[in-house]
C-alpha cells in the first residue's frame, strides 16, 4: 500500500503549472508558475541584507538580473539560473530559492532571467549563460564577491545551463 500524500503537498499539486500539457501554452505554464509563487505571498520571504536589481550580459544584450547578499566583507559568488521547464520560470518565480541559497552558502547569488523558448530558440539561454557567468566574474567586486570563489547553479533547466556554462 502506497504511503498517504502529505497533505501540503496534496495543496500544492493542483496548483503545478503542468497539468494538462495537452492544452498548456508558453504563457499559460508562466502565469500558472507565477500563481503558484504569488500563492505564497503571505509569507515573508526567506530574510537577505540586500537584494538589488541589476543587468548583465546576455548572448544578445542585456538581461535581468537579481544580486542576493547576506552579511558584509568578500563572499563567494553563485550565478543562479531559474528553473521552469526553459519556458516558464523567471525572477520571481525562483526569489525564495535564490534568497535561500544566499542564506544557506553565505554567497552573494547573482540570480539571471535567461531568455527563453519559444521567444528565443536555442542555444538563445546557453548564449545567455555563458555570457552572463562572465560578465558576472568580470564585475565580481561590485557585489561583493570574491573572483577566486564563483560557482554556478540553477534549478532544473536551470541546472542545466548551469552545468553547461
Amino acid at each position: 500500500m502506497p504511503a498517504p500524500l502529505d497533505p501540503v503537498i496534496a495543496q500544492i499539486i493542483p496548483l503545478l503549472p503542468l497539468r494538462d500539457p495537452a492544452t498548456m501554452t508558453p504563457q499559460s505554464a508562466r502565469d500558472s508558475l507565477r500563481a503558484l509563487a504569488a500563492a505564497r505571498a503571505a509569507v515573508p520571504p526567506p530574510p537577505v541584507d540586500t537584494v538589488q536589481d541589476i543587468k548583465v550580459k546576455g548572448g544578445a544584450g542585456p538581461l535581468d538580473a537579481r544580486a542576493y547578499r547576506v552579511g558584509a566583507g568578500p563572499a563567494p559568488t553563485v550565478v543562479f539560473f531559474h528553473g521552469g521547464g526553459w519556458v516558464a520560470g523567471d525572477l520571481e518565480t525562483h526569489d525564495r530559492q535564490a534568497r535561500n541559497l544566499a542564506i544557506e552558502t553565505g554567497a552573494v547569488v547573482v540570480s539571471v532571467d535567461y531568455r527563453r523558448p519559444p521567444e528565443t530558440r536555442f542555444p538563445g539561454a546557453f548564449e545567455d549563460a555563458f555570457a552572463a557567468v562572465g560578465d558576472v566574474l568580470g564585475r565580481v567586486a561590485e557585489f561583493g564577491g570574491d573572483a577566486r570563489r564563483l560557482g554556478v547553479a540553477g534549478d532544473s533547466a536551470g541546472g542545466n545551463l548551469a552545468a553547461a556554462a
